[in-house]
């Protein structure tokens, strides 16, 4: 089971909140500050498909977009059945101090499975046996190492949305978030500039030097 991050999905009119508790709030803003930059997809039309990684190991990248339709390649540790069962919302934030009510969140296509793969792993644990006395009460514990073989699943899912409006030319951080049974999971982020964006006007002092 891949570990969640602390945070209630919410449906609301058809969208989904996503509400983060303040104990994981400073975490994510980390997440957003030191997020690779590429350009805005939304003000170029361009995809710039580098991989990023998330902190559960999962990986994210942008495979299309326009105005039409927006599409990731997201590849998770997971069986082809678990992984079906996720779901995932683009989200645009404007600043890292955005309320989460007031992030544009937009939820996608059920994610389709495009390929899968496994491999048995060796997991090593240790166990802990006991000694008993005639009346039950413990008298030693002696610690032994046992190894378990356990399978390791790679399941790569397509996950699309329609009309990905949320992210607009103002937008700065694009989020692509999961969730399962109505908790958010992990997450990709990235970093949006414009670069057909106007230049800043020069300062004053700049102007007269």
């Amino acid at each position: 089971m891949k570990p969640l991050l602390l945070a209630l999905a919410v449906s609301q009119a058809g969208c989904t909140l996503f509400l983060i508790p303040m104990m994981e709030r400073r975490a994510f803003k980390a997440e957003l500050e030191k997020a690779p930059v590429i350009a805005n997809p939304a003000s170029t039309g361009q995809i710039d498909n580098q991989m990023i990684t998330g902190s559960d190991g999962t990986t994210y990248r942008l495979t299309a977009w326009n105005e039409q339709a927006a599409c990731f390649d997201v590849v998770e540790n997971l069986s082809p059945r678990d992984a079906q069962r996720m779901g995932f919302v683009l989200q645009g934030y404007l600043t890292p101090e955005d309320k989460d009510e007031q992030v544009p969140t937009l939820k996608s296509a059920p994610p389709r499975v495009i390929n899968s793969s496994s491999r048995q792993v060796p997991v090593h644990r240790t166990v802990q046996d006991t000694t008993r006395d005639a009346e039950g009460h413990i008298i030693a514990t002696t610690d032994r190492q046992v190894t378990d073989i356990e399978t390791v699943f790679e399941t790569e899912l397509e996950v699309c949305f329609a009309r990905p409006q949320v992210i607009t030319q103002q937008t700065q951080w694009m989020v692509l978030r999961e969730y399962v049974d109505g908790r958010g999971g992990a997450f990709g982020v990235w970093k949006l500039y414009d670069p057909n964006a106007p230049a800043p006007a020069p300062t004053q002092q700049a102007a007269t030097n």
